[in-house]
This record gives structure tokens, C-alpha cells and sequence, in this order.
């Protein structure tokens, strides 16, 4: 079992008063809210048509599948997000059995990862 543990991520910069990881976590917490909130606009401003087709929009965005290889700005985008929360919140990656999963991740393998930074 090997862990990257310690209050700053691999960037090793700011902490959690920097404006960088502000951004970082209000565009993670943020991303959410912000779908809910057009929806309920849309279905309270907008023409049932019309408020039905934002909702299908929603649905086909969740629902379609994203294709291999990832675009290198989501997987950057994903990576700052990740060692931001690490700064933020106080959590650890620990790893069981590192190879394993890295050899399914290569072959496509879908894997759940389990995060909790709440210290429960």
C-alpha cells in the first residue's frame, strides 16, 4: 500500500488561501449547482417545450459516453481539480494494489474510486 499524504498536493504551492485553488474548488463544487439551477429556471421561466428540451439536453450530456483517448485540457482540468482538493480538504490517496489497477485502467478496465474528505 503506498499513500500521497501531506496538506499541500504536487504542486507544492499556495495552500488553501490561494486564488488558484479557490478557482480550482468553486469550478468542481460549482459545476453542479449551476446545472440544477438552469434547469429549475428553465422549467419555471421557459415554455414547457422549451423547458423540456433543456432537460433532454441535460439527460443526452450525462448520458453520452466519453470517447478514449480524453482531450489532454480535460485530463489537465481533472488533474489541478485533484491536488487543489487535496490542498483544501485534508485527504490521502491510498493506493491497494497500484499495478492492478493501473494494468486495467491501460486495457479500459472501468474502476470506482471511493473519496471521503471529510475524515469520516
Amino acid at each position: 500500500v503506498t499513500a500521497m499524504k501531506g496538506s499541500k498536493g504536487k504542486r507544492g504551492r499556495g495552500g488553501i488561501d490561494s486564488m488558484w485553488n479557490i478557482l480550482l474548488i468553486t469550478t468542481w463544487l460549482c459545476t453542479a449547482h449551476i446545472a440544477l439551477a438552469l434547469l429549475a429556471a428553465s422549467l419555471y421561466f421557459l415554455p414547457q417545450p422549451l423547458a423540456v428540451g433543456t432537460l433532454a439536453s441535460l439527460v443526452a450530456l450525462v448520458l453520452l459516453p466519453v470517447r478514449r483517448p480524453f482531450p489532454r485540457w480535460g485530463i489537465a482540468i481533472a488533474r489541478a481539480i485533484t491536488y487543489a482538493a487535496m490542498d483544501y480538504f485534508p485527504m490521502s490517496l491510498e493506493w491497494e494494489d497500484q499495478p492492478s489497477f493501473v494494468e486495467a485502467s491501460v486495457k479500459g478496465v472501468p474502476s470506482i474510486i471511493g473519496c471521503e474528505p471529510h475524515g469520516v
